[in-house]
């Protein structure tokens, strides 16, 4: 093989392992708002999807600007999910 496809081969292959590995997102805290595409889109309802790896979660959705909003509290099992409407 000659060596500029050796540097190549590596290239990719250091790419490919960078890219598969920033595609999932974990953190603690995360903010989300639904936009508005078009009236006539279809989003109702509209729904946050959770679920968790190896340990157990417990989430708190709460919208600070709003404060008629009711908190909401989830326990999830590891390896689980939930939807919330």
């Amino acid at each position: 093989m000659s060596q500029s496809l050796i540097k190549f081969f590596s290239f990719f292959l250091l790419l490919a392992s960078v890219v598969s590995t920033s595609l999932s997102q974990t953190d603690t805290e995360f903010w989300f708002v639904a936009p508005e595409v078009w009236a006539g889109h279809g989003d109702n309802p509209i729904v946050l999807r959770f679920a968790t790896f190896d340990e157990a979660a417990n989430i708190t959705i709460e919208q600070p600007a709003n404060p008629a909003f009711p908190t909401q509290t989830l326990s999830i099992a590891a390896n689980g999910t939930s939807t919330v409407n």
